[in-house]
């Protein structure tokens, strides 16, 4: 039987190397609807004017990001002081889909790569069936 999806529906992701810390970032995610793992994969790899494949991996990132991180709590800067999600009140054509209230660029900024990186991924495997739901 299968589940069906809700792509509006957020999850709660946690960074590996925050997970054991008493008091976590903790992230709201969406993983990505049809048209956006579409263009997404039509848009993974191209040929450069050598000919050479190239793969837009930074591009990718800040697309999923731009369409898929919704949220986050308990991120503080270097002070101490708590750092708050912020969104873009306006929508954009993120994957080739509309985005109401996108993270804002100024947002992205505060994260470092390897965390852009590592919630990109999240994004995108919460798209994809796991060995355990393909067995049944």
């Amino acid at each position: 039987m299968i589940i069906a999806i809700d792509p509006n529906e957020t999850f709660d992701y946690v960074l590996k190397r925050d997970r054991k810390d008493e008091h976590p970032t903790v992230f709201s995610l969406r993983g990505l609807n049809s048209a956006a793992l579409r263009h997404l994969q039509d848009g993974q790899a191209t040929f450069d004017n050598g000919g050479q494949w190239k793969v837009a991996y930074g591009t990718q990132t800040y697309h999923v990001l731009r369409y898929g991180l919704r949220g986050a709590r308990g991120m503080q800067d270097s002070k101490g002081n708590e750092v708050l999600f912020e969104a873009e009140p306006k929508t954009l054509n993120v994957l080739g889909v509309q985005v109401k209230d996108p993270v804002s660029e100024r947002f992205l900024d505060r994260l470092p790569p390897w965390c852009k990186m590592e919630l990109s991924e999240a994004i995108q495997a919460s798209s994809v069936l796991t060995e355990d739901e393909e067995k049944n």
